[in-house]
């Protein structure tokens, strides 16, 4: 039977990574960013998230964020099939990045919560995100500008026919793809903790050999990983 205050522990840890209350319809958020209903339900199913329309599900930041989408619309910036595109890509690498945060966090609330026998698990987990969110949120910036710069570089490089102007329907690469020798009848002779712990190694180790020499991992696939080469 779960414990009775495994509920009010998730809405606190909730309220303090959001920082603010749900307190809002989505007609109410639509409304404050100019944006029609059911546009402001597409854009947020893109992001990723159930839609719960009748629920105070959403925060003063969910109504900012599409403010800013709609400015953006308005500005002529991009329109509104482009803003999908760009909110669901965000979407799902975001989605990507939270749920190994998490995963990799977890072990570490168990680690402190050893330490700290006072303590509930939700009071452990909100400390540690309020001592990890602000630098962690200002290396997430950097990382992607650096990504961007450098997917900006490849494009103007893509210069095939030598007129200074990039081809951006061609693409010359080298794609590679490695996985674990014999995964199978190993999983089978070892515990799945061993197992997590051999996959994350492997797909650490092949990050480092691929960025080493300037290549991308495109994907992690269980045992294997798809990377791609100039």
């Amino acid at each position: 039977m779960a414990d009775a205050s495994t509920g009010g522990d998730a809405v606190d840890l909730t309220r303090a990574i959001l920082g603010d209350e749900l307190r809002f319809t989505a007609e109410e958020v639509a409304a404050a960013s100019g944006i029609d209903l059911e546009r402001a339900r597409r854009l947020w199913r893109t992001l990723g998230f159930p839609q719960s329309d009748d629920a105070r599900a959403y925060t003063a930041a969910d109504s900012d964020a599409l403010c800013t989408l709609a400015g953006a619309m308005e500005n002529g910036l991009v329109d509104f099939d482009l803003a999908l595109n760009l909110t669901r890509a965000l979407g799902q690498n975001m989605a990507r990045l939270a749920d190994w945060e998490v995963s990799a966090l977890a072990h570490r609330v168990e680690e402190l919560g050893e330490d700290r026998p006072g303590e509930t698990r939700s009071e452990t987990a909100t400390q540690l995100f309020d001592s990890l969110s602000e630098p962690f949120e200002e290396l997430l910036v950097y990382v992607w500008r650096r990504h961007l710069a450098a997917a900006v570089s490849r494009i103007f490089a893509l210069d095939s026919d030598g007129t200074g102007e990039p081809d951006l329907d061609t693409t010359r690469l080298v794609v590679g793809f490695a996985d674990i020798v014999s995964f199978t009848a190993l999983s089978n002779q070892i515990s799945r903790g061993r197992i997590g712990d051999l996959v994350e190694l492997f797909e650490s180790r092949c990050a480092d050999v691929v960025a080493s020499q300037h290549g991308r991992v495109i994907k992690s696939i269980g045992d294997s990983v798809l990377f791609v080469n100039d």
